[in-house]
């Protein structure tokens, strides 16, 4: 079940990756039916949040792989029957929002670079 958890929260990144792929290219494809010229590229997330969605990714990571820790020293108890399904949220979610942070954050680098360039 934990790895289901996991797999999923990736798969969700994978698919909104590939679904905002999909509807560049349309916009791409209709500024060139309409013979305009494509706006300038805007990131999706601003560079502040970006930068905030890593260190939440990271922080979760970080929670989850305590919990793991401490999970794996503790004998069997009451406490924490089955924290698996926690551990693999956390991981899973700290792991998506990793990964969307740093695209947002390497999307903003491109436009900075872009814009220092041109002006």
């Amino acid at each position: 079940m934990s790895l289901l958890i996991f797999a999923s929260a990736l798969a969700v990144w994978l698919l909104l990756d590939r679904q905002h792929k999909r509807h560049r290219f349309e916009i791409r494809r209709e500024y060139d039916r309409q013979n305009r010229a494509l706006p300038p590229f805007q990131p999706r997330i601003p560079k502040l949040e970006a930068w905030l969605n890593v260190v939440m990714g990271l922080l979760l990571t970080a929670f989850g792989i305590c919990i793991l820790r401490a999970t794996m020293q503790m004998p069997e108890g009451p406490a924490m029957q089955d924290p698996a399904n926690l551990i693999a949220l956390l991981l899973g979610s700290g792991v998506a929002l990793i990964l969307v942070g740093g695209r947002a954050v390497g999307q903003n680098r491109k436009v900075e670079l872009r814009s220092s360039r041109a002006g």
